[in-house]
């Protein structure tokens, strides 16, 4: 059998490169290596049984000397031979870590040529000692002669990977012992070899035999090619690691590969070690080499290719799916999806790229037109290619066709100043119309509201038909609805009153225009609630809208539990007395100043009564001129004997009674039943009270409030207008002392039935005496200096005491005067302590 050795140095057609790139293939789905035939690798060589070693090895600090390579035999005078080794440097795979070499051999040779007449060569054999340094123990026994001796250094204890070696000659010629020192000398690099044979006896067709070595996650590291085999028997083909330029010290996939002109291949793969200095790797034998077909695909479109006919400015179209199938006996290897021809780029493809398929399995990938492409039909070819020939192919279809033009002829609605005024195409295209509008046969700008008729036309072009329509009333601009500020709290003067005697406020920003009664004769009974109109200034784009205002009137505002209420109106007044007052306060207590309040507001006629008390607080009256008042209904006698705190938790229970949202708040609660016991003494937490904004429930008056409400237009000391009080006009006592030259009179020494003395001019009762009345302020005597007190004052933000007004039954006449200031712990509870009740 013809063998031939043919080299990659020697060999021009194995010198060819391939023409594609070599670029990595990570991505190359490669099954795991397995061998197709057996490995055979030549027998260690096995040491002399009868043989003691004794190797001593030494630190290079101990070594005196080196022995280099003889040209002579060295003569020893001893019959025992031990050699103190130094080492070579290290030249071994970058991931050994061991400190000394793994494995060492010594090579005794008798050298006959070197032998004396006295010592013949014939008694004497090789000898082969291999062990690790921690093995010999003996020295080497040899006979008297010539000597050649080789010592070889491994990486690994098997002996298979050689790194360092020195050779010397020696002659034994006593008995006596003797020891050398040597130095290991690095193998030279560049002396492996692969190598694989082929027996190409039955192949008639011209073969390519490809190596293809790779690292171990797959990526390409070189390809070999060796060319044209027709008509041989058989070749040997090595490659040496001298012509691998790029290969390092590393572990290797090797790939060996042949292909006929067919595509038809057999391939072998091994896992190739490569230290340095090795004198070989292995050889692999492939005996003959049989073809077969080994790959092949099937694509299977959906539907017929075709994506048929789409009208311009189409949306985007269904992808079709195609479905390709590994119909060979071998995995496809990566599959490359490509669009070829003119009107490729009109088509686009989910993938390019496909892994390898397995036998009979299959995957998907779809294609689909491009949206915006001109009218015209397309065509693309679809490919799918890989390695060995695998190669198909189809055609897909796509025609695009001139659009008519769609109008949506629904009259088009909008709203005056809220939309743009302006009709809006919807259908397909929406640029390229010429739009006018027209009433009774007038072109017009549609600015006001109104029906307009709307006319569209547009010309062909290559993507659209000529269009034209007119839709009558197209665009409609509808009145807007004003935004208005309806008056509240509107009030009469009194019952029965007409609706057109009502004074109408403007309705601050918004709309501009003026309020009318829709009905201005009406006249106010008992119903609350009167339409009310507002017409726009503009009443060519606004609607005249109409709603029920609420009409307070003055006396019929009762609460369920019988609290009489009249209204407040807003208004400024001069708070405090004039210094001319007779007995007024000293300082600035009564610092006479104007006030505003910029809110009108209601306020009970009478006192809080003992009956009142009881239907919203239950349980005892508290009061200490109640039923054993002999002879004496006390149900409408003021309740009394009730503290500031009292009054407070009144007011949101009553609130709560009638769906009022409560006033005040404790502790982030408007709920009393939150609060606990009302304190008896000087308490922080009720001293911190809040008014809950925009509240709708009854609360207790400001100071400026009650004196406003007191006074009724007054500015002097009482509100009947007069600097004189007597016993007639309120409950106090004037038995002893009467106030400016007022006469003396009779003193009840109790409270009263509330409403037996007259009301002032806005119909409140007891005003001046009774019982002193509770304010929200906490009294400060210098509070109203202060001129941000001249707007809806408050009172101070806080103190020790609560302000009283209005005087008592036990009082004398200056305390009951409009101005005069009063104050008490908000825990106090006496028999001449009250309160009357204010709401918004």
């Amino acid at each position: 059998m013809k063998k031939e050795r043919i080299t990659k140095q020697n060999n021009p057609v194995a010198n060819k490169q391939s023409t594609q790139p070599r670029t990595p293939r990570s991505n190359l789905p490669l099954p795991t290596p397995q061998p197709l035939f057996p490995r055979s690798k030549p027998p260690l060589p096995t040491p002399h049984p009868l043989l003691p070693i004794l190797i001593t090895v030494l630190i290079l600090s101990t070594c005196q000397y080196f022995i280099e390579q003889p040209q002579t035999p060295t003569t020893v005078i001893n019959g025992f031979f031990s050699l103190i080794i130094e080492g070579a440097e290290r030249t071994i795979l970058p991931k050994n870590t061991q400190d000394d070499f793994a494995h060492y051999t010594l090579k005794f040779t008798p050298n006959c040529e070197a032998c004396d007449d006295d010592h013949e060569c014939g008694d004497r054999i090789a000898k082969t000692v291999p062990g690790t340094l921690a093995e010999v123990t003996q020295p080497i026994p040899l006979d008297i002669g010539v000597w050649d001796l080789v010592v070889t250094a491994y990486i690994d204890a098997a002996g298979t990977k050689p790194v360092a070696r020195k050779s010397l000659s020696i002659q034994i010629v006593s008995g006596e012992n003797y020891s050398r020192c040597i130095k290991l000398q690095p193998i030279e690099e560049g002396k492996g070899i692969f190598s694989w044979e082929i027996d190409f006896s039955d192949i008639d067709d011209s073969v390519i035999a490809i190596m293809t070595i790779y690292d171990m996650d797959w990526e390409v590291i070189d390809i070999y090619y060796f060319e044209d085999f027709e008509g041989e028997e058989d070749y040997e083909i090595i490659a040496h690691t001298d012509s691998i330029d790029t290969l390092d010290a590393d572990t290797y996939r090797v790939v060996i590969e042949l292909k006929d002109s067919a595509g038809r291949k057999i391939e072998r793969r091994e896992i190739l070690h490569i230290y340095r200095n090795m004198d070989s790797f292995f050889e692999a034998e492939f005996l003959t080499a049989q073809f077969v077909d080994v790959y092949g695909i099937s694509l299977s479109p959906s539907a017929d290719k075709d994506f048929g006919e789409a009208a311009y400015d189409y949306e985007a179209q269904t992808p079709h799916s195609v479905t390709i199938t590994n119909t060979g006996n071998q995995p496809t290897g990566e599959l490359t999806i490509g669009l070829s021809g003119n009107d490729a780029d009109s088509f686009s493809l989910s993938t390019t790229t496909m892994g390898s398929i397995a036998i009979g399995g299959e995957d998907d990938f779809t294609v689909t037109p491009n949206t915006g492409l001109g009218i015209r039909a397309y065509t693309a070819t679809v490919t799918v290619t890989g390695g060995y020939g695998i190669n198909k192919s189809f055609d897909v279809n796509f025609t695009v066709e001139i659009a008519s033009v769609s109008i949506d002829e629904t009259p088009q609605v909008v709203t005056y100043n809220v939309d743009a005024h302006e009709f809006i195409i919807i259908g397909v295209p929406d640029t390229g119309f010429n739009i006018t509008y027209n009433q009774s046969d007038d072109d017009v700008t549609p600015i006001n509201a109104g029906s307009y008729n709307v006319v569209i036309t547009r010309a062909a072009d290559g993507n659209y038909t000529e269009f034209s329509t007119t839709i009558t009333n197209g665009l409609v601009i509808e009145k807007a609805n004003p935004v208005v500020n309806w008056p509240d709290n509107l009030k009469a003067a009194s019952w029965q009153q007409t609706l057109s005697s009502i004074f109408l406020a403007g309705n601050g920003t918004g709309t501009p225009g003026i309020f009318t009664w829709t009905n201005p004769g009406t006249v106010i009974e008992n119903e609350t609630q009167y339409p009310m109109k507002f017409t726009p200034d503009d009443t060519v784009n606004f609607n005249e809208p109409v709603e029920l205002v609420t009409v307070n009137i003055v006396d019929a505002i009762t609460s369920d539990i019988g609290i009489e209420m009249v209204w407040i109106p807003a208004g400024t007044f001069m708070m405090g007395s004039p210094s001319i007052e007779p007995n007024r306060g000293t300082g600035n207590t009564e610092f006479q100043h104007e006030v505003t309040l910029t809110k009108g507001f209601y306020m009970g006629i009478y006192l809080v009564t003992q009956e009142q008390w009881l239907a919203v607080m239950g349980g005892s009256n508290p009061s200490n001129f109640q039923s054993i008042t002999t002879g004496l209904n006390t149900d409408r006698f003021p309740v009394e004997q009730v503290s500031w705190y009292d009054a407070i938790v009144f007011c949101n229970r009553l609130s709560i009674m009638e769906g009022l949202s409560p006033a005040y708040s404790i502790g982030g609660s408007a709920n009393p039943d939150d609060w606990g016991a009302v304190p008896t003494n000087s308490n922080s937490t009720w001293d911190a009270v809040q008014i809950v904004q925009d509240s709708t429930g009854y609360r207790l008056p400001t100071e400026a409030q009650w004196e406003y409400a007191c006074r009724a237009g007054t500015e002097i000391a009482f509100n009947w207008d007069s600097n004189q009080i007597t016993s007639d006009q309120a409950n106090f006592d004037a038995s002893w002392f009467t106030y400016n030259g007022s006469p003396f009179g009779d003193w009840l020494s109790r409270t009263s039935q509330v409403g037996d003395y007259l009301p002032n001019a806005w119909g409140l009762y007891d005003m001046h005496g009774n019982v002193f009345e509770w304010c929200w302020d906490w009294f400060d005597q210098n509070y109203y200096i202060d001129p941000n007190a001249e707007i809806d004052p408050k009172g101070a933000v806080s103190g020790s005491y609560r302000v009283i007004r209005g005087g008592s039954w036990n009082g004398i006449g200056q305390y009951l005067r409009s101005a005069q200031r009063g104050d008490s712990n908000p825990w106090n509870r006496n028999d001449y302590y009250g309160f009357r009740l204010v709401r918004p």
